[in-house]
C-alpha cells in the first residue's frame, strides 16, 4: 500500500468517527476556530519481516483543541475510540502510545487541547 494511500485511509476514518472536528495537517489556519484538530507524524521507518514484504510504520500525533475541559475530555475519547486497535482499510495494526490533555488559556484560539499518538503499521 502506497504512502499516500495510508494517510488517506487514517484520515477517512478521522471523518467517519469524529466528522464534528475538521482535521489539517500540522497547521491550523490562523483563523480557526474550536473545535479543531491537527495531525503531524514521525519518520515513517521501514523493517523487514520477510523476504517478500516490507513493513513500515509510522508515529503520528493527534491534537484536538476545544473551548472547555469536558470537550478536551470527549475528543481524547474519541480519537482513542477511533485509533485505538481498530481495523482501517490497508493497515494491519493501530496503537494507541499516549494521552494528553492540556491548558492553554487561550493559546491558539483554544483554552484546551488533548493529544494522542497513535502507531500505524502497514505491509507493502
Amino acid at each position: 500500500m502506497s504512502i499516500a494511500n495510508v494517510f488517506n485511509a487514517i484520515k477517512s476514518r478521522w471523518e467517519s468517527q469524529i466528522p464534528s472536528t475538521p482535521l489539517r495537517f500540522f497547521q491550523a489556519t490562523g483563523s480557526s476556530k474550536p473545535p479543531y484538530a491537527e495531525y503531524s507524524f514521525s519518520d515513517i521507518t521501514p523493517n523487514e519481516p520477510d523476504t517478500l514484504n516490507r513493513d513500515w510504520s509510522v508515529n503520528m500525533n493527534f491534537t484536538a483543541y476545544s473551548l472547555t475541559d469536558d470537550l478536551a475530555f470527549a475528543a481524547a475519547d474519541a480519537i482513542v475510540l477511533a485509533y485505538d486497535r481498530q481495523p482501517i482499510t490497508g493497515l494491519y495494526s493501530s496503537l494507541v502510545q499516549s494521552v494528553s490533555i492540556q491548558p492553554h488559556y487561550g493559546d491558539q484560539g483554544a483554552f484546551w487541547s488533548a493529544s494522542v499518538g497513535v502507531e500505524f503499521r502497514w505491509q507493502s
